[in-house]
Parts: C-alpha cells; structure tokens; sequence
C-alpha cells in the first residue's frame, strides 16, 4: 500500500532535483553574461583613458598625464584572456579573434608614440593611424556589448520561466506528497494523516514564498519531504538576497558614475574657464588683427570644449530620462568656419590651404 505513495513522491523529487539542476545552469548563463559584459565595458573604460592619457601627454610633454596609461595599460592583457575564456558564443569568439589584434598594435602605437625623440611629422601619422585602429576597436566592442546585451535579456528570460516551472513543479510535487499521505492515511493512523496536512500546508506557503515552520519532521519518508521543503524554502530565500544585493550593487555602481561624471565635469570646467577668462583679456588688449584672430581661435576653441564637458552631465539626464531636446535652426556658415579655423593652424604647418 505504501508503493504508490512513494513512487509519487520520487517521482516529485526527481523532478525537483532535475529543475534545480537547469535553474543553476541558467542562473550560471546570466552570471558568466554579467561577467563579460562587465569585462567588456572596463575594456572600453581603459582603452578611452590610456589614448587619451597618450593624446595628452604628446600635447602637453607633461609627465604626469602619462599616469592613467601606466595605470591601465598593463591591465588589458590580463582583461582580454579573461574575456577569452569567458566567451563560448562562436560568433563572440570571432569578433574577440579580430579585437585582440588590435589592442596589441594600439599597444605597440603607443608605446611608440612615446619613444623619446620620435619625428613630430611621425609621431602625427601614428596618431591619425591610432585614432583610425581606436574607431574600429571601439565600433567592435559597442557591437559585442550589444549583442551580450541581447543575450543576457535572453538568458534572464530563460532562468526566470526554469524559475517559474520550478514553481510549479514544487508545487505539484508538494500536491503528490500531500495524495501520497491521504493514502497512507487510508492504511496507517490519523498521526499520519496530520503530518501530512502540515506538509501540505508548509507547501503551499513555500509556494507563495513564505517562511516554513517546520520543525523536527522525523527520519521516515515524510520526515525527509519536509527536510527538502525546508531546504528548498532556504535556498530561494538566499536567492531572493542575492538578487536583492546584486541590484543594490548595481543602482549603487550607477550611482557612483552619475557623481563622477558630475564632479568630472566640474572639476574640469574651472580650469577652462579660467583660460578663457585670460583669452577674453587678451582680445581686448591685442590691438594687432592677426594676434586678435589667433586669440578668438581659443575662445572659440575653448568655448566648444566647455560646451563637449556641459555634456558630460547630459549622459546622467540622458539615463534619468531627463534630457529635454530641442529641433532649432543651425546656421550652417558659421559652424563650418569655426570648425575651418580650429584646423587651420595644422594645414598651415603642413603647407595645406584651406578654403
């Protein structure tokens, strides 16, 4: 009489084991999508700092705009074989076979563009080669991300319906259990069918997700029904905490960029108003047109920068939903000159014309 019995309630057990199997290799799919996509933006995160720290120093020959690069720079190989061996998508690992070539030659770049001594007109050429290699690298990284992005939305779609048909599954198996002791009931005493109510009972609040009140079930088979209720109770409550954290991380990481690029933003505009503040002093006390020109080039110049670090906040409204755009006339003209005379100054070096 007690065969039935337990064949439904090993049947139920099997299935519940066989589900959290597939809910840990779905939970592990997303974790290992996070990790690459994480990898991916501190990638594209060292990769801006070290060229710009390059640009930087061939500027301004100041040896302390080279700290980001010795920073960051010695990091990247270690990021990219982790990325590797993280990537099992075949077409990933493609466009990771066409992206570590290209670090490695905007590795060798830089270091070449820092090699004292190196030629100006050389040293010129290399950084327009840099920034053509920096383009592509930067347009396969965004596509990688996109595409892990995709995956992970698709991954967490799946972990959460595995969830779901756990759901069920716990649930149907607490039913089996619960028929499975009505039938022993119909054999046994009255003890058992008690047990059995509780059990059903402590079911159907781990189903809604509620705390158990198990307490010592006993060593017979109902016993250790009980026991696997209470550890399934366990581990979604851990789960549901994980979650919780990892979400809290993440509003926490978001939150910590909003006020980076919002005192990055800041920190900068002082010291650039003050150099236009000492240009506008210059354009009222430079007599000579063509002094007075090259002075208006640096407000001019200096006024687009203010306005390039002004966005640095538009990227938090952006992300807030906050930004307000406007459709205005541009006049055409005068964008084309300004941007004429910012490049004016390298085509006369190089003996160009520009019209």
């Amino acid at each position: 009489a007690l065969v039935p019995p337990l064949l439904l309630i090993g049947v139920a057990l099997v299935a519940i084991a066989g589900l959290e199997d597939q809910t840990a290799r779905a939970e592990e799919d997303v974790r290992q999508t996070l990790q690459v996509l994480s990898d991916l933006h501190e990638a594209h995160s060292l990769l801006a700092e070290t060229a710009a720290a390059v640009r930087g120093y061939r500027l301004v020959r100041r040896d302390n705009f080279l700290d980001p690069y010795r920073l960051s720079e010695p990091r990247l190989p270690a990021l990219l074989d982790r990325l590797e061996a993280n990537l099992t998508d075949p077409r990933q690992r493609a466009s990771m076979g066409r992206v570590r070539p290209l670090f490695d030659e905007k590795s060798r770049g830089w270091r070449e563009l820092l090699t004292p001594g190196i030629d100006p007109a050389v040293a010129e050429r290399k950084l327009i080669e840099g920034k053509a290699r920096l383009d592509i690298l930067r347009a396969e990284l965004r596509r990688m991300r996109e595409y892990e992005t995709t995956q992970l939305e698709r991954r967490a779609r799946i972990a959460q319906q595995v969830r779901q048909r756990n759901l069920v599954i716990t649930q149907i198996a607490a039913l089996l259990a619960g028929l499975g002791a009505a039938l022993s009931v119909a054999w046994f005493t009255s003890g058992l069918a008690r047990r059995a109510r509780q059990l059903a009972a402590e079911a159907a609040r781990l189903g809604e997700g509620r705390a158990l009140h198990l307490a010592g079930s006993g060593r017979d088979e109902l016993g250790q029904v009980g026991a696997r209720l209470v550890e399934a109770s366990r581990l979604l409550a851990q789960r549901e905490a994980e979650t919780r954290r990892a979400r809290e991380d993440a509003e926490e990481a978001n939150r910590a960029k909003t006020d980076f690029l919002s005192r990055s933003s800041h920190e900068l505009r002082t010291p650039l108003n003050a150099i236009l503040g000492y240009a506008q002093v210059l354009a009222q006390e430079t007599p000579a047109p063509a002094q007075r020109a090259h002075v208006e080039r640096i407000l001019s110049a200096g006024r687009h920068l203010l306005g390039l670090i002004s966005e640095l906040l538009d990227i938090a409204r952006i992300e807030a939903g906050r930004l307000d755009l406007a459709l205005e006339a541009v006049p055409v003209r005068r964008v084309v000159d300004e941007a004429a005379a910012l490049v004016a100054p390298y085509a006369q070096t190089r003996g160009i014309g520009l019209a």
